[in-house]
């Protein structure tokens, strides 16, 4: 059985993390990723391709993750879609969990993470989203 092809949107300054990135999960998974080097390119691409996920660095020098995955929580159209962080920093507990507050984090990996297990979880997530009903257009 085939895969359904998730468009990921990922969003990270560093470059080399997100070409191995977007090579893997566009190679072995058969994913189209597109990419975003800072957090406000980030906002902008998401609210304009809609992307199924996003992969999310924490540390960028604009605007950091937080602030990012807040932003894409406060739109109505990038709301539920699910976010995966990655980081090279050293969280502590009590960061993590504010983080975890906002509802479209699913996961914070560290850096190095593993690409297969990310893209079971991105896969996982994709397939059991659920997409808020749109109002009717008036005729």
């Amino acid at each position: 059985m085939k895969r359904r092809t998730i468009r990921i949107l990922s969003i990270d300054d560093d470059h080399g993390c997100q070409r191995a990135a977007a090579q893997f999960l566009t190679l072995v998974g058969g994913h189209q990723v597109e990419v975003a080097y800072n957090g406000g390119d980030g906002i902008k691409k998401a609210l304009e391709i809609r992307p199924d996920a996003i992969l999310l660095d924490l540390v960028m020098p604009d605007m950091d993750g937080g602030q990012v995955l807040v932003a894409l929580y406060n739109e109505c159209s990038t709301r539920d879609i699910p976010v995966f962080m990655l980081t090279g920093a050293d969280l502590e507990a009590s960061a993590r969990s504010a983080l975890y507050l906002n509802k479209n984090l699913k996961s914070i990996d560290q850096k190095p993470a593993s690409f297969q297990e990310l893209m079971l979880r991105i896969e996982s997530a994709v397939s059991t989203r659920t997409y808020p009903m749109q109002a009717a257009l008036p005729e």
